[in-house]
């Protein structure tokens, strides 16, 4: 089995070093280049071996490949996310307070007496009234709270991306570098690579003028409107 490895900058062109010629077909001259393309096995045309004393040259020339990275606007300051479970679980809670409010005041209001029923215009009773215009609410207290705690996992796995999502559409945390060649030579075919050390989201700038990508936190749920009178839930 031979393996052959990706070919890399600098290396030298392979040429036939001996006269091949079978009994039968065509043969090769020594110093003729093959290369692979495809699934196939053939000579070099001229393109492919411009190709190839580039990349011999191109070896030669990386040592001394010089550039100049810098700030094109200058250094910015940047605003961490704190997106630590610490952090992202003290949010929840808080949010977690706000949805159940309106659930424990109800829990805790003193029940009114019931009330008397009088005609309407339509002789219809206004006790009859007001309780079909109260029975808007048909989740149970556990129901809602289940549909809650739904809302602040899912809540929870999108937040870190939309608190970036929104520094970056504030303009915050915005870094503009520039690449300068300070030598008379041309560098074509040159690819840049920034490392950034630790966990960092990048946002194309392009994408920040499509309002289609804004990132948003799922819908919460409405908030209870129980009435006095609890209406079982489904099933």
């Amino acid at each position: 089995m031979v393996v052959v490895e990706p070919p890399s900058w600098g290396d030298r062109i392979f040429l036939l070093r001996k006269t091949y010629q079978p009994q039968k077909g065509g043969g090769a001259d020594k110093g003729t280049v093959f290369i692979r393309r495809q699934a196939n096995t053939d000579r070099a045309n001229d393109a492919e071996m411009d190709m190839l004393q580039e990349r011999l040259l191109g070896g030669q020339r990386q040592p001394g490949l010089e550039l100049e990275l810098g700030w094109k606007d200058g250094p910015v300051g940047l605003t961490p996310l704190i997106a630590a479970p610490e952090a992202r679980r003290t949010w929840l809670d808080a949010r977690r307070e706000v949805l159940l409010r309106s659930l424990r005041e109800h829990l805790e209001r003193p029940k009114p007496p019931p009330a008397r029923a009088r005609p309407t215009s339509a002789g219809r009773p206004l006790s009859e009234a007001f309780v079909a215009a109260s029975r808007m609410e048909n989740r149970t207290p556990d129901q809602y709270r289940r549909e809650v705690e739904e809302y602040l996992q899912e809540a929870d796995e999108e937040l870190a991306g939309v608190m970036a999502d929104r520094l970056a559409r504030a303009g915050a945390n915005r870094i503009r570098l520039v690449a300068r060649n300070p030598s008379d030579r041309n560098l074509p075919g040159v690819k840049l690579v920034l490392h950034i050390r630790g966990r960092v989201w990048a946002i194309d700038e392009d994408d920040l003028d499509d309002d289609r990508t804004i990132k948003e936190l799922p819908t919460r749920p409405a908030a209870t409107a129980h009435h006095d009178r609890e209406v079982p839930g489904p099933g």
